[in-house]
């Protein structure tokens, strides 16, 4: 009886249409999960290294900055903004970089912090620090630095963080022209461990218009020269005054005469 069954014309079409519709339905089961995997991977930022390019919005990035018409700079960034370990402490290279290029200047320095680290008191990031200032004046030109302290963060988190901050800058001050500064060595050590986030920050950069200056591909900071520039304060290195100098002049040098 059994073998009668399964040789019936009627049981073996209904095995046919039974398979058929199990076909379609790997068949479309397998289609949306390589959609999903295809916007999971373009949605999510991968951590990234040289040569890996982060996917992003097509901007076209700034090439330079046009300094004749900037008659006031706002700089932006981690402790060596605080003006410290000067003497006086209001020469700060950010003082002596708007000397150098005859403009007004403003410097909000944010020790510890990073584009997405909190910093060690957890007061926030460069951009609910910043949202928070009342600035004295209406820059031409807003100079970022630093990222030291995200050097061990993720670089998802680095590079969407830096976008969010640019995008606080352009809403307060719309005409403002925005540039870059990377991260500088500040140890032996960080010369091969800022690596990684000196590629995430140009890549950041890049996608937002912004200019980039690179002092650690450029060579500003050198192990030769390490010691001439840095010194320690407060077991934190910092710029002294010969190195706040050499770091200005080198800063100004960049924004007259942009690397290729």
């Amino acid at each position: 009886m059994i073998g009668k069954f399964l040789r019936s014309p009627d049981t073996t079409r209904d095995l046919r249409n039974v398979g058929f519709w199990v076909f379609i339905i790997v068949c479309v089961g397998a289609g949306i999960g390589m959609y999903w995997l295809s916007t999971t991977r373009t949605a999510v930022v991968r951590e990234v290294h040289p040569g890996s390019p982060i996917p992003t919005k097509v901007i076209s990035p700034a090439k330079t900055v046009d300094l004749g018409s900037v008659k006031s700079i706002l700089f932006m960034g981690d402790s060596w903004f605080e003006e410290q370990a000067s003497t006086p402490s209001v020469e700060g290279f950010m003082n002596i970089v708007a000397q150098q290029l005859g403009v007004q200047s403003k410097a909000y320095g944010f020790g510890s912090a990073g584009f997405h680290d909190p910093g060690i008191d957890n007061r926030g990031n460069f951009e609910s620090r910043f949202l928070v200032e009342d600035s004295k004046i209406a820059p031409d030109l807003v100079l970022l630095g630093g990222g030291i302290h995200d050097v061990m963060e993720p670089s998802r988190n680095v590079y969407y963080s830096f976008a969010s901050l640019v995008d606080a800058v352009h809403t307060r001050f719309p005409a403002a022209q925005i540039a870059l500064i990377g991260p500088a060595p500040a140890t032996e050590e960080m010369f091969s461990s800022l690596l990684t986030l000196d590629y995430t920050l140009r890549s950041a950069a890049a996608d937002s218009g912004v200019v980039y200056i690179s002092p650690l591909t450029e060579g500003w900071i050198r192990v030769e020269n390490l010691p001439d520039y840095v010194m320690s304060v407060e077991g934190l290195p910092s710029l002294n005054d010969k190195g706040k100098e050499y770091f200005a002049r080198k800063l100004a040098d960049a924004l007259r005469h942009p690397s290729e």
